[in-house]
């Protein structure tokens, strides 16, 4: 899995599943819910600085992380400890990926940042996830409460996450399966708070000197952004429609991306639950790429993918959620004309 695959992993993860007949009491459901809500906040207002472990099946990979959020918003700087050097710099507007052994710099525009799911009122209304307060634990030497996030179907995953009873920040999340497997995992074994940290720290310029530039230098990239093939799509006569989604999910937003050798513009919904998010890819699909089609499903530790020819269109969907949802979603996906 891609560091920028782990990062997305560390803002969304974790569970297990009840017995059948148990009971959560209301007050504790309550808290469980709020302490959730101020992890989210943590994760992305707090300054911190640590090594973490990333566990998906028989991968196990560490990495150093850095974190500040100042008036300019996030930023943040990731180093892989294992397996091939890399350092990921993330800023509000720009990912950048730098290979310190091939002496190489990739810059691309920043994707909205997957933050930890955010409980409310309404998801716990809809009976979609119980939320309730787990035990009291330590990871990094640091005192924490778990908090359960239960499905209440096949339709989606659990959770479970290790919550630092001082911060808020997560230092331990778990994703189990349907079946209440564990598929990945993320820990914290360091980790400390600082009140500032050195701007320079992320100084990108001053770490590629001397390295090739994959893709345009910052300025660059920053002025061709209006330029962007990303936009946010307007109505036309071509929207993508969803009938008999898995129960919850909803169309949260959609945009269009103009890829070279696609045919046409590839569309991009996204759908949730209230707890996890979906992307939903439609492109135009010609007859002679029809035959090259690869349909079917693919998975990588919790993250499923399912691709299907729908008329003159290839859906592909893809999130952390079980076969089934993915597989769901992909057939009740329709462009309307």
């Amino acid at each position: 899995m891609t560091t920028r695959a782990v990062l997305a992993v560390l803002c969304s993860i974790a569970m297990t599943c009840m017995p059948v007949g148990a009971q959560v009491n209301p007050d504790e459901s309550d808290e469980a819910a709020a302490l959730i809500t101020r992890m989210s906040d943590a994760l992305r207002e707090l300054n911190y600085e640590g090594t973490f472990v990333h566990i998906a099946g028989d991968s196990v990979s560490s990495l150093h992380v850095l974190h500040a959020n100042d008036s300019g918003g996030e930023l943040e700087r990731m180093l892989s400890l294992d397996g091939e050097a890399r350092e990921v710099f993330r800023s509000p507007a720009l990912v950048t990926c730098i290979w310190p052994d091939a002496r190489a710099v990739e810059v691309s525009s920043s994707k909205p940042r997957t933050s930890l799911p955010q409980m409310s009122g309404a998801l716990l209304d809809h009976d979609l996830y119980t939320v309730r307060l787990g035990s009291q634990d330590r990871v990094a030497g640091r005192p924490t409460r778990v908090v359960h996030v239960d499905p209440a179907d096949d339709f989606r995953y659990g959770y479970r996450f290790w919550v630092d009873e001082s911060t808020g920040m997560l230092l331990r999340s778990m994703l189990l399966d349907e079946n209440a497997r564990p598929i990945e995992q993320v820990l914290f074994t360091s980790i400390e708070y600082p009140s500032t940290i050195d701007p320079s720290r992320f100084d990108i310029e001053a770490l590629a000197q001397g390295r090739e530039w994959l893709l345009p230098k910052l300025e660059q990239l920053q002025a061709s952004d209006s330029q962007s093939p990303i936009t946010a799509q307007q109505p036309t006569s071509d929207d993508i429609v969803f009938t008999g989604l898995p129960a919850g999910f909803q169309k949260l937003s959609e945009t269009v991306r103009s890829l070279p050798g696609t045919g046409g513009p590839v569309r991009h919904a996204m759908v949730s639950d209230g707890m996890t998010s979906v992307s939903v890819y439609v492109e135009p699909l010609s007859d002679d790429k029809r035959d090259s089609l690869t349909e079917g499903h693919s998975r990588m530790g919790g993250l499923n993918a399912y691709g299907v020819a729908v008329d003159d269109s290839y859906v592909t969907v893809v999130g952390e959620v079980p076969p089934i949802s993915v597989r769901l979603i992909a057939s009740a996906t329709r462009l309307q004309r």
